[in-house]
């Protein structure tokens, strides 16, 4: 996640703060644990920053905090603290396995001979957007998307060689990518995205200019478009 949408989220946490204050100085909630109140409303945003980070460790940790703080109105006494720290870095630790966090550098280096002059990185979260390869050639395109609707635009981009790769890494998102009708598209051995489906002029004669996909696409629709 950027430092500028952390900040809002942040952000918008310590002004809700604010009125809070306010209202609790006027005796609207009198009778409250203040401190329970406050640790519990500082849980939403470090939850909201993790699942747009896809950081599983801070979205399981602040449930199983609240749970201890209210465990004798949730009637889990039994199981506080220890069973649910434990139980919480269980599932942290499994869900991290499952969808593995994969970093730009990372995927990156999939891409055989990538260069940063043709290498191109696009990073999406809990957004939809547009995007546009710029003019020149293109070794590697990463997609990293989350929970989002991407559109990709591949009608100035010249393969290097003839030959550019393609790197998922998306969780619960929407893909469409709209490549000349001309290029090949093939998932390579190492692609692990579900059923591809491809649109448009899908017969046109095809030039040796192929377009490799790699990585994984976890609950996400990817869509190739030959325009």
């Amino acid at each position: 996640m950027t430092q500028k949408k952390t900040n809002i989220v942040w952000g918008l946490f310590f002004m809700f703060a604010g009125v809070f204050t306010i209202m609790n100085a006027a005796g609207a909630f009198e009778g409250v644990d203040l401190l329970r109140t406050a640790v519990t409303l500082m849980m939403i945003p470090v939850v909201v920053v993790s699942i747009i980070d896809v950081n599983f460790w801070g979205i399981f940790y602040p449930f199983a905090i609240v749970g201890i703080m209210y465990d004798k109105e949730l009637g889990i006494e039994d199981l506080s603290p220890f069973p649910l720290l434990l139980t919480a870095a269980f599932f942290s630790l499994g869900m991290s396995m499952i969808v593995p966090k994969r970093s730009a550098a990372g995927l990156a280096s999939a891409a055989a001979g990538g260069s940063p002059d043709t290498d191109v990185y696009f990073r999406t979260r809990l957004v939809k957007q547009v995007k546009s390869l710029p003019n020149g050639i293109l070794r590697s395109l990463t997609i990293d998307a989350f929970c989002s609707d991407l559109k990709v635009y591949f009608n100035n981009a010249q393969l290097a060689g003839g030959h550019g790769d393609l790197l998922f890494s998306c969780t619960v998102s929407s893909i469409e990518l709209y490549v000349p009708r001309s290029w090949q598209v093939i998932a390579a051995s190492d692609c692990a995205v579900g059923e591809i489906d491809e649109k448009g002029y899908v017969n046109a004669p095809k030039s040796e200019q192929v377009l490799m996909l790699h990585g994984t696409a976890k609950a996400t629709g990817v869509t190739v478009i030959y325009v």
